[in-house]
Order: structure tokens, then sequence, then C-alpha cells
């Protein structure tokens, strides 16, 4: 089995991925092809591809546990940053004849940069008691990582107990979680080392599912939450209540980590509403994109806008602005479910999705081929859908991240059977499935 978990684009048409793959990975073809063998339980692998799809470079790294590589990003200089997660002992490929290895007495969260295809760096920077890869699921990408020109980042995610952040260096920060599940935000510089580390939490769980930081702005970040929690430090504290089963939040935070504002979107389900994915734009305003089922709420006020859906779930898009007011939200109108998005240029955004039965997209009718397609929309800067791809076959297919350059959109994912791409297009191209789930990496033009 094999899962691409993070995408990025580097340059406008070559793509970088991470993801997870157990017993062996055959990556490219002819004399770009590579094969990664897992040491044990599952592995985390990275890949660079040009612009036709061709592997450049791969490399692997894990050990006896659970092991993946859950958000890539791209820096200017064209260097790779992976963030993932290791269980116990591990070894990574470095591109050498070496290796570099990795000690965590359990589970815990790292960071790596590489270099033309080479591992520069590799650290171990959250030590974290978490259990939930045991039980690893496609779509369910624990971490999130939003890099900065000048290679600091920003990493969002949750933890259960205890976690304890930039571990064994003076910055060496432990945070207790208040309920079941918390989540944590944490800011490294370009070389690892930890800034600064947040996390939100209350009577439930509260998890980041997705993290997006602008120079000069900070950080925005989503996620799902249940009963009460709590974001924010001291006396900025702000405490919010789900009105359901669980509802999806978003928040803003300032460089130096204060809260800026958090919001929360919802309704009386007893199913879980959350938010997958966030861009924060140059002015400050915020896209979110997540399910809903039933009746939720955005907004309050004259803003207030409730949307509502008979199926299981249905995908909503947001827009709030500096101050955290709703601009608008929409949703899809269809059983759905949304994994990524990519913001364009002029608050226009990509989302990748999966769908059910069949889905209407203005006048444009699509039906799956199966238990469940992958659509790929185009939005436009008022929430309004321009276009939408589907990608499917007979099984359960599905993406888990999109990103963007300036001519193309790449995603990534998993698929459960054969699948067709770009069907009646000129360039349509079936992929082969081996086993229970296999990586796709896919590219589209804007």
């Amino acid at each position: 089995m094999a899962w691409g978990f993070g995408v990025a684009a580097r340059d406008d048409r070559e793509s970088l991925v991470t993801g997870a793959f157990t017993e062996t990975l055959t990556l490219g073809q002819g004399e770009s092809r590579r094969s990664l063998s897992s040491q044990g339980d599952w592995d985390a692998f990275s890949a660079l591809y040009d612009g036709q799809g061709r592997l450049v470079w791969a490399l692997g790294g894990g050990g006896a546990g659970v092991d993946l590589g859950a958000s890539v990003a791209c820096l200017p200089s064209g260097d790779a940053l992976v963030a993932g997660y290791i269980t116990g002992t591990v070894r990574f490929e470095t591109g050498r004849a070496e290796f570099e290895m990795l000690e965590a007495e359990d589970s815990a969260v790292f960071l790596a940069r590489y270099t033309d295809g080479h591992l520069s760096w590799i650290r171990q920077v959250a030590a974290i008691d978490m259990q939930t890869f045991e039980t690893l699921q496609p779509g369910q990408s624990p971490l999130e990582l939003s890099a900065l020109s000048d290679g600091s980042c920003w990493l969002g995610g949750r933890f259960e107990g205890v976690i304890v952040l930039g571990p064994g260096t003076a910055a060496e920060t432990q945070i207790e979680a208040r309920g079941e599940q918390d989540m944590f935000l944490a800011r490294y510089d370009a070389a690892g080392a930890l800034l600064l580390a947040i996390s939100a939490g209350g009577s439930g769980q509260t998890f980041a599912l997705a993290v997006d930081a602008e120079p000069g702005i900070g950080c925005a970040v989503c996620g799902g939450f249940s009963a009460t929690s709590r974001f924010g430090r001291d006396a900025e504290e702000i405490e919010v209540l789900s009105a359901g089963s669980s509802d999806a939040f978003a928040a803003r935070y300032a460089e130096d980590g204060s809260l800026l504002w958090v919001r929360t979107a919802g309704g009386a389900s007893a199913l879980w509403d959350w938010c997958s994915s966030v861009g924060l734009l140059p002015d400050g305003s915020v896209l979110t994109s997540g399910d809903f089922s039933a009746t939720a709420a955005f907004g309050q006020g004259a803003s207030r806008t409730e949307l509502s859906t008979s199926r299981e779930h249905d995908v909503f898009l947001a827009r709030y602005d500096a101050r955290g007011d709703l601009e608008w939200a929409r949703q899809l109108g269809g059983y759905a479910r949304s994994y990524g998005m990519a913001d364009l240029e002029g608050g226009s955004c990509l989302l990748a999705t999966k769908f059910f039965d069949s889905i209407e997209i203005g006048s444009q009718r699509l039906d799956s081929s199966g238990q469940a397609d992958i659509l790929i929309l185009r939005y436009d800067a008022s929430g309004e859908p321009i276009w939408a791809k589907r990608a499917g076959g007979v099984g359960m297919d599905l993406p888990n991240e999109i990103a963007a350059s300036q001519e193309r959109c790449f995603h990534t994912g998993g698929l459960s059977a054969a699948a067709t791409f770009g069907p009646g297009e000129e360039f349509e191209t079936l992929l082969p499935s081996w086993g229970e789930w296999t990586f796709y990496l896919a590219s589209l033009g804007l």
C-alpha cells in the first residue's frame, strides 16, 4: 500500500511529494525507476518529479513502526522541507552511501530538508504521545507544514497526553493536553530550532488539520473541536462551544503567536463538522474549506449564513476578512468530502474533494465511476465555480492534498482500484492499482 499525503509545486512545472508506504514502493519508469523497501510497518518517502511526470529523485526512511511523510513545502532555493512522524528508532536515506539515524522513545515529529536529491539535515522537533497511526487511514494526514521564504516554518497537528516541542534544546516546551486530544501549533527557524509553541483544547477533542502562513502577517490554522475548547494565551484566551457533536474552527495568529481571532461553524448534527483546509491571503483574509452535515451556521449578525444538506456530508467553502468577519459561505451541493485547498492569486482557489453518486456543478453533471471519485474544482474570488475535473474508477479514490504554481496544479492521494484521469480529454490516462491502496500524483493546467 502507498499514499501521497503532501504535495508542493517547485518552479512552474515540477512537483514535490511525500507520503507513506508498506513493503515495496516502485516509483518512475525506465532509467529513473527507483524501488524503496519498507524497514518495518509503514515507511516515509519523499520524491521530486519533473514537468513531464518523470521521477528525478526519491528517498525513503523509517523503522519497525509507523513512519510517514505528512506534509511538504518548497523553498525559494528549490529545497524541499518535509514534516512527518516517526516511531522508535528510524534511519533515513541521504542520497549518499550513509544513512541518517533518529531515535524516539515513543512517537515523534520530524522536520527534514532536502537539497538536489540529498538529505541536508533531519531533526526531531517534537516528542509526542500519540497512538493514532496504528490505524492510519487515507485522507487523514495528521500534520501540516507551511514554510516561509526565509526557510522557517509553522507546523500544526494534534496530540494526546503530553507533547514536548524542541526536545533537548534550550527552547524545550512541554504542553499537557486539556482534553482527550489537543491541537498544537509551533514555529521553527530555518535550522529546525523551536521559536514558539501554542496549543488549544478543552473538555473534548481539538485538532488542527491545516496551516497556512504569510510573511509579515502570521499564520492561519483550522480543524475541528468537540464540547468546549480554549484558544489563545492568558488574557487573550477565548473559549468556544460546539453546537453539535463537533464544529469546524478557523483561527488566525500574529507572527509572535498571539491570537487575533477564532471563528467556529457547525450545527446540532450528531456527525462531525470540520475544516480541513485553510489559506491565509496577503491582505490577511482567510479562506477555509471542509465538511458539514445537516445544517451548519457560519458567521454572526447580518453576515450569518446557514448551509444545509440532506446527504451525510457536503463540502463548504468560506471566506473571512482580516478581522474574522464572514464575507461569504458556499456549498458544493452533493454527497462529498473535502481534503485539500490551494489559494491562487486574486483570491481564487482550487479544491481537492471526493464525491459519491453524481453531482452538478453549474450546468455540468458529473457521475462517479465507482464508490467515490476524485473531484478537483476551481473557484473565483466570490466562491463561484469556474471548472470541475473528475478522475476515478470502480473503487474508492481520494485526493489528500493539492498545490499550485502559476501554470499548473498538482494533487496526490490514493487509489483503491484502477482509475482514469482526464476522461474524454486528449491526454486521458488510465492508472493501474497495486494492492489495497496505490499512491498517485497528477497534474492539471490552470
